[in-house]
């Protein structure tokens, strides 16, 4: 399913094409960092930490996003 970029703004302060534009730029700096094998980790507040490190990807979810469920 394609990401519902009106529904995520609607949850949010940002407009649409904010949204959109963000998220565009995520992309674009985790697809680089790949093909460049850099070590890159991306934080998602409230809920952990997704880490590439020497090609290998892993999620480290924080206690408090697991223990909610």
């Amino acid at each position: 399913h394609p990401l519902n970029y009106i529904a995520i703004a609607n949850e949010t302060a940002f407009s649409r094409d904010d949204v959109e534009t963000c998220v565009r730029h995520v992309i674009q700096v985790f697809n680089r960092s790949v093909q460049s094998r850099k070590n890159v980790e991306f934080t998602f507040n409230g809920i952990g930490r997704l880490q590439i490190r020497n090609s290998k990807v892993k999620m480290k979810f924080f206690k408090e996003f697991i223990n909610q469920f």
